[in-house]
């Protein structure tokens, strides 16, 4: 599924839209995985899965990307158990190198916090590795 949530401009004055992806979806996962292809194996296999739908009758997977002019310009991944705990963990934030440092990352954290907010997690990690994005 695919819905709009808003267009806002960037730091550079250009239009963004910000749609929420919830997987399984045809027409979005080579773009999702287009920011991924410098992942290792192993950790491509688990995001292809998730972008696939693979997990969806255990996990919520949702990914909040940022387009501008008809391209990806971010995207920001979150997922939690259908049932469980409730704790999500949330990730696989990334730029495009074209657009970085025009706050798209900001934009799609607020995002996150709003969908998050409506959603049956009660906490969230960041799952990274790099230590100064997690600082």
């Amino acid at each position: 599924m695919i819905r709009f949530l808003r267009e806002v401009p960037v730091r550079s004055g250009e239009k963004m839209r910000v749609s929420l992806v919830t997987p399984p979806t045809e027409e979005y996962g080579d773009v999702l995985l287009h920011f991924l292809e410098h992942k290792d194996d192993q950790t491509l296999r688990g995001i292809r899965q998730r972008i696939q739908g693979v997990y969806a009758e255990l996990c919520d997977d949702r990914f909040l990307v940022g387009e501008i002019d008809g391209d990806v310009a971010g995207q920001l991944w979150y997922g939690f158990p259908r049932q469980g705990s409730g704790v999500a963990n949330f990730g696989e934030v990334y730029t495009e190198p074209k657009h970085r440092r025009k706050g798209i990352t900001t934009v799609l954290m607020e995002d996150f916090a709003a969908d998050f907010a409506t959603s049956a997690a009660v906490a969230a990690f960041c799952n990274c590795s790099r230590l100064h994005v997690a600082g």
